[in-house]
């Protein structure tokens, strides 16, 4: 993010705690990029008045900024507002400050599987920024309760000026719920998306059914009691096991009376293996709570393994830098 500070703030000493204020944010370990044309803003009172600590700083990132490739400006502040991007001193203290929520449908058990993600693929940013709690786990208590968490947040902004949805700093992971690849969204689910995309919220929605579909097959073994279950999963198609109920098995029904999609689907597997599947699945005691937990123990390798047949191979990195271009 590369934030802009207007040069008509210079022009007025009133304006110095607040310039204060915003700088040590921007600059504590390197939160924020930000910039200050210096050519306008050196002789200025204001800039004078500066300790010389947030002299250098305004100096040192104009520096850095010259010479760098030409970035795009995200948000300026300043006492105009020319554009939705434009903040003023009050709404730039509380936008800047508060920190940024990645949205889970369950904070802590989903928390394990983005720690694991964070850890294997070296995203620095955002373990610099979740260090310093600039970047935390939201709970949303299910999918069907993200709208909710939203509209709770919006809230919080209900006094400052512009629309409250665009004080907004989150990032929503949610699973496909899917059975299989191209089953269309439900009309729940597609509203949902329309109301992220009508907040301007990002979101990534899982390629596989579920944050469990995505455990390395080495670990899944390890998981003692379920031989029988493990050694028909290790016969299941790819495809298959990227949407498969791990907790629950597959629906306890006929094959002739499954709707004609998940009927093709499952067309490869073999009559015995669909009929132990309809009541047999993965037992684990506590199985919400303990399961993400088998995560901890994946390497980059194991997980790379487990999306390399997707037509996105590279979803991990591409969800991680979705989220720190946020940042």
């Amino acid at each position: 993010m590369l934030i802009k500070f207007d040069s008509e703030l210079f022009q007025q000493d009133v304006y110095i705690k607040d310039v204060s204020f915003l700088l040590a944010i921007f600059s504590d370990n390197y939160r924020y990029d930000f910039l200050a044309e210096l050519p306008e803003i050196q002789s200025s009172k204001l800039f004078n008045q500066l300790s010389s600590i947030d002299q250098k700083l305004l100096i040192e990132y104009f520096n850095r900024f010259v010479i760098q490739p030409k970035r795009e400006i995200n948000y300026r502040v300043t006492l105009k507002e020319e554009t939705e991007k434009d903040l003023n001193l009050e709404e730039s203290k509380i936008f800047f400050n508060q920190p940024f929520i990645l949205i889970l449908e369950n904070d802590l058990n989903d928390g394990y599987f983005v720690d694991t993600i964070i850890k294997n693929f070296k995203a620095k940013k955002i373990r610099i920024h979740k260090e310093k709690n600039w970047f935390i786990y939201g709970n949303a208590g299910g999918c069907t309760n993200i709208e909710n968490t939203i509209d709770a947040n919006k809230r919080m902004y209900k006094h400052l000026p512009k629309e409250n949805h665009k004080y907004l700093r989150c990032f929503v992971l949610l699973d496909s719920d899917k059975k299989y690849p191209n089953e269309p969204n439900t009309a729940q689910r597609q509203k949902l998306f329309d109301y992220l995309d009508e907040n301007g919220v990002k979101y990534h929605e899982l390629y596989k059914r579920e944050i469990e579909n995505y455990l390395p097959y080495e670990l899944l073994k390890k998981v003692e009691g379920n031989k029988e279950f493990i050694e028909v999963y290790d016969r299941l198609p790819v495809d298959v096991k990227d949407f498969i109920d791990l907790e629950n098995g597959f629906p306890d029904k006929n094959r002739d009376s499954l709707p004609d999609e998940l009927a093709d689907f499952y067309q490869k597997i073999s009559d015995e293996d669909f009929d132990f599947l309809r009541k047999n699945s993965l037992k684990i005691p506590d199985y919400k709570a303990e399961f993400p937990k088998l995560f901890l123990n994946s390497s980059r390798e194991s997980l790379k393994n487990r999306i390399k047949h997707q037509k996105d191979s590279n979803e991990f990195e591409n969800l991680l830098g979705k989220i720190t271009t946020e940042l």
